[in-house]
């Protein structure tokens, strides 16, 4: 099954194993920004002045 997987995109490896990508422009945007927030669930949280500065 490696094999096979190694030479595949990842909409082909998607379809492969039956995948389905549910998430939402807004989730998927909150993912690309927030990883860590995102995967472990943790709640990174800034001071609005903080993130002026």
């Amino acid at each position: 099954v490696l094999s096979i997987m190694e030479e595949m995109e990842v909409p082909q490896i998607q379809e492969y194993l039956n995948i389905i990508d549910d998430y939402t422009p807004e989730e998927r945007k909150a993912i690309e920004e927030h990883p860590l927030e995102f995967f472990t669930g943790v709640s990174v949280q800034q001071d609005e002045a903080e993130q002026q500065q």
